[in-house]
């Protein structure tokens, strides 16, 4: 483990610059360091970090792990959230929403540092295996079903899931939740692959995290969109809702 590319984020520069010497004596390259949205953002691309130290304190127009998949949709950086005590609840809730890959508490020590970065490491590793092999087996079961389904593995089979069959899809950190009238699929995969594969003549996507079929939809609020047959309503994101209403039929 040694000469990664790595781009910092702090808020404080001070720490920063701590964490920079410490990765330098990791033998790591210190390709950036940033202390705001803005420049994040304008640097991430053209820096094609292997790993980024990011403070969850920083705002982004949209959520880190969604700009992470548009901008390497075929390999993510690794993501160690840089914390300082205490982990209140903004935190941890940031922590939920974009699933890092470690978490280094400040000041952290050399040992700690070392290891946030091979846990990061070793997942990243491990979900870019399982990502790749998923999106092989979607591709190649929709190509056999003439576009009109999937095979599913589900235990120790695979099952066959009609497109007409899905009510809605929910995204949960790292894998997609398939939700039909019998059962729930939970497979690896992003929302922005599944929602390439689902057709766009019978699936809308309304939120960030959910895709849901239309022949399903009982009802549209300003900020829902209500399940038939169910009580399970699905919110509408913001930027969702041009799309959607272009979509449906209003009269």
């Amino acid at each position: 483990m040694s000469g990664l590319n790595v781009l910092i984020a702090d808020l404080e520069p001070i720490p920063a610059k701590d964490l920079e010497l410490n990765l330098k004596k990791l033998g790591h390259q210190v390709s950036a360091m940033v202390h705001s949205g803005e420049d994040f953002s304008d640097l991430l691309k053209s820096k094609n970090p292997d790993l980024i130290f990011f403070d969850p304190r920083i705002e982004l127009e949209q959520p880190l792990s969604d700009l992470l998949i548009e901008l390497f949709p075929s390999k993510r950086p690794a993501v160690i959230a840089l914390c300082s005590p205490p982990i209140d609840s903004a935190k941890l809730l940031w922590i939920k929403e974009n699933s890092p890959e470690s978490y280094l508490c400040k000041p952290g020590k050399q040992s700690e540092l070392e290891a946030a970065i091979a846990v990061s490491e070793a997942l990243v590793s491990k979900l870019s295996d399982l990502e790749l092999k998923s999106q092989l087996y979607l591709d190649l079961s929709t190509m056999m079903n003439g576009g009109d389904s999937f095979f599913i593995k589900h235990k120790s089979q695979h099952r066959k899931v009609a497109h007409s069959d899905i009510i809605f899809v929910e995204a949960l950190k790292d894998y997609v939740v398939i939700n039909t009238a019998e059962k729930r699929y939970t497979i690896h995969s992003t929302m922005k692959d599944l929602e390439r594969k689902l057709p766009k003549s019978k699936f809308i996507r309304v939120h960030r995290s959910f895709i849901v079929n239309r022949e399903h939809i009982a009802y549209v609020d300003y900020s829902e969109v209500g399940i038939q047959n169910s009580d399970k309503v699905v919110p509408i994101g913001g930027s969702y809702r041009e799309d959607l209403q272009a979509r449906l039929q209003f009269l």
